[in-house]
């Protein structure tokens, strides 16, 4: 999945869910020059393992 600075979205990973959470976290990096690793376990059977 890609998120340019533009708002666009390129590809997915999930249903929805996920997606939106990444753009949020997109937002708040572009401009800084910092990288951040999220991983998601869709494991769990509730959401409470989304994203440590």
């Amino acid at each position: 999945m890609l998120l340019p600075e533009d708002g666009t979205q390129i590809g997915i990973i999930s249903g929805g869910c996920l997606e939106n959470d990444l753009q949020e976290r997109a937002k708040k990096l572009f401009g800084t020059g910092h990288a951040e690793i999220v991983q998601y376990d869709l494991s769990a059977e509730d959401d409470s393992g989304w994203g440590r």
